[in-house]
């Protein structure tokens, strides 16, 4: 009998601390961990990708740096991080999808976030596949600062070098807003709108870029008087050293923003989209092209205004 009483108190004891510890403690759910930890690999790869086109656009035409200026990450220091966050990110998916479909039986959510569980399991692999945009874009820009000549930054990189400022600044707002949103309930309509505006900013530098690029094509060097000359600005662009390299950098960097729109387009549930221009005939034959009056860049940038956010 006195067993039996013993028994009966520590059973209530016991049952008391339970209910004491439910009310005062969370659960360490596994989508609250996921959501956190895809935000870090986020910023991280925003962070390398913005710190790289600052870089770029600091670099003078010599190719030397201001003196408080940060050397460029190298492509193992970039890879390195990436390669960390990535395995801390998958380490956190093992019951990530049974603990959702579970939870959602209550009408619960093991997020915590603004961001959906089914949301953030279908993003996974396009996380990942951002992280390997961002080490590209890393290897590319390295080698472009360092094979770029003097004429291929004055002819090339100086008129989109205000553009890619933007875009690298619009890039750091948009990963802050998606930050908020993996770590709490929040609006996502800032990010959303962040994002917007980081692929127009994307739009812009195309814009400029193939209009400086077609300038360059239709623009003789000098030569003296009497004297034919064949070559143009962007034949003397791309022997002097660094040409293709800005035109890989500029790839991809389009690459890895088109990632990332993928990224939020997954992670909010959004339509975020490059609108489809039919591609102008100008464009598609030389023989017509006119390179003494309008330009691409006003219709682009008015192309640009119709994403729908």
């Amino acid at each position: 009998m006195e067993a039996a009483l013993y028994r009966m108190l520590f059973t209530l004891i016991g049952l008391v601390i339970s209910i004491f510890l439910a009310l005062v403690t969370f659960p360490s759910y596994c989508g609250r961990r996921l959501a956190i930890q895809t935000s870090k690999e986020l910023c991280c790869a925003s962070s390398m990708v913005s710190t790289l086109i600052k870089g770029l656009v600091a670099r003078k035409h010599d190719g030397s740096k201001e003196p408080e200026g940060q050397p460029l990450p190298t492509v193992s220091e970039v890879s390195a991080r990436l390669l960390k966050e990535d395995n801390c990110r998958a380490g956190e998916q093992r019951w990530f999808r049974e603990e959702a479909t579970y939870l959602k039986l209550f009408n619960l959510s093991s997020t915590r976030c603004a961001v959906k569980p089914k949301c953030l399991g279908c993003a996974q692999d396009e996380v990942t596949r951002l992280s390997r945009s961002a080490v590209v874009v890393s290897q590319i820009i390295w080698g472009c600062d360092q094979r770029m000549s003097a004429a291929t930054d004055n002819f090339l990189l100086e008129p989109i070098r205000p553009l890619l400022g933007d875009l690298a600044e619009h890039l750091q707002r948009s990963a802050v807003e998606l930050d908020r949103c993996l770590h709490g309930v929040v609006d996502t309509g800032p990010a959303v709108e962040a994002t917007g505006e980081t692929l127009e900013a994307m739009l812009y530098l195309n814009a400029k870029f193939d209009e400086s690029r077609t300038k360059l094509l239709f623009t003789r060097t000098w030569a003296p008087k009497g004297q034919k000359m064949d070559s143009t600005h962007m034949i003397e662009v791309l022997s002097s050293g660094g040409g293709v390299g800005v035109h890989e950098a500029i790839h991809a960097i389009n690459v890895f923003i088109e990632d990332w729109v993928s990224v939020v387009n997954q992670l909010l549930g959004c339509q975020l989209s490059v609108p489809h221009a039919p591609v102008e005939e100008s464009v598609m034959s030389f023989g017509s092209f006119d390179t003494t009056t309008g330009s691409d860049y006003e219709g682009a940038r008015r192309r640009a205004e119709t994403c729908a956010y």
